[in-house]
C-alpha cells in the first residue's frame, strides 16, 4: 500500500488534516479540525486504540448494536467513531464549543473497502480504464451560502463532536488489486475532475484540474494505492 498527499492553500482558508495511516491500509484516518487541533488529535488516538483493540477482541467496542447488513470491520468502525464522538463532546464541547472536526475513517480488509464519512473528505474510486467514480461526495456549506460568481471560504456542513451522538455515513465496496482511492477535501469536486480517466489520474494531474477551475479555492488531496 502506498499513500501520497498534497495540500493547496489558494487564497482562502481550509485547515490541514491530521492523518493516521497503517502500512497495510487496515486503518486510514483523515481528521480535519475546525477548532483547536488537540481535540482532533484526541479523536484520532481514541479511534486507533479502540479499533486495534477490536481486531483482537470482537466485543471490545460493542457500544452499538451490530447491524447485520454491515461486515464486522464496518461495524467496528461505526462503534469506534461513535465512542470517540461521545468523548469529544463530553470533554470539549458539552459546556461550550471548543473543537469539532470532519473525519474519514476507512479500512481495506479481505477485498472490502469500508469507511465512515462525516463531512469531508469526499471519496472516489480510481479503477484502471474507468472514469473517476464517486463513492461518497459532500459539499461545504459555503456552496449554498455563496452569492453568484463569488465562492466563500470553506464552511463545514457537518462536524463531529457537537452532540452526544453523530449521524454516521457507513459505506462498503468491493476493492480490486490495483484500485486506488482518492480522498478530496474541497468545497466541491469539479466536472472536469470527475470526467478524468482513472488511468491518467495522479496527484499532479488531479491537482492541475482542480486549480484550473478556481485557483483561489484551497483543498487537500490524498491517494491510497491498494496495489499489493
Amino acid at each position: 500500500m502506498k499513500f501520497d498527499e498534497r495540500s493547496y492553500s489558494g487564497k482562502l482558508f481550509r485547515p490541514s488534516p491530521i492523518l493516521h495511516i497503517e502500512k497495510d491500509a487496515s486503518l486510514i484516518i483523515v481528521a480535519t479540525p475546525w477548532g483547536h487541533r488537540s481535540g482532533a488529535k484526541k479523536v484520532v488516538e481514541n479511534i486507533v486504540d479502540l479499533y486495534l483493540s477490536s481486531q483482537s477482541d470482537g466485543e471490545a467496542t460493542s457500544a452499538l448494536d451490530k447491524m447485520t447488513s454491515l461486515s464486522q470491520a464496518a461495524n467496528n468502525l461505526r462503534s469506534c467513531v461513535q465512542l470517540a464522538n461521545k468523548v469529544l463532546y463530553q470533554e470539549d464541547n458539552k459546556a461550550e464549543y471548543e473543537s469539532g472536526l470532519e473525519i474519514f475513517v476507512g479500512t481495506i480488509l479481505g477485498g472490502e473497502f469500508s469507511f465512515i464519512q462525516i463531512g469531508q473528505p469526499q471519496v472516489f474510486l480510481l479503477r484502471e480504464s474507468y472514469p473517476i467514480a464517486p463513492l461518497a461526495t459532500n459539499v461545504d456549506l459555503s456552496v449554498s451560502l455563496s452569492p453568484p460568481g463569488k465562492m466563500l471560504a470553506p464552511i463545514p456542513a457537518t462536524l463531529m463532536g457537537l452532540e452526544p451522538q453523530v449521524n454516521l455515513s457507513v459505506h462498503s465496496y468491493g476493492i480490486q488489486d490495483g484500485d486506488r482511492i482518492a480522498l478530496l477535501s474541497r468545497s466541491f469536486a469539479t466536472s472536469r475532475f470527475l470526467s478524468m480517466d482513472s488511468s491518467d489520474a495522479n496527484l499532479d494531474s488531479m491537482t492541475d484540474e482542480l486549480v484550473k477551475q478556481d485557483q483561489h479555492m484551497p483543498f487537500w488531496l490524498g491517494v491510497v494505492d491498494t496495489t499489493s
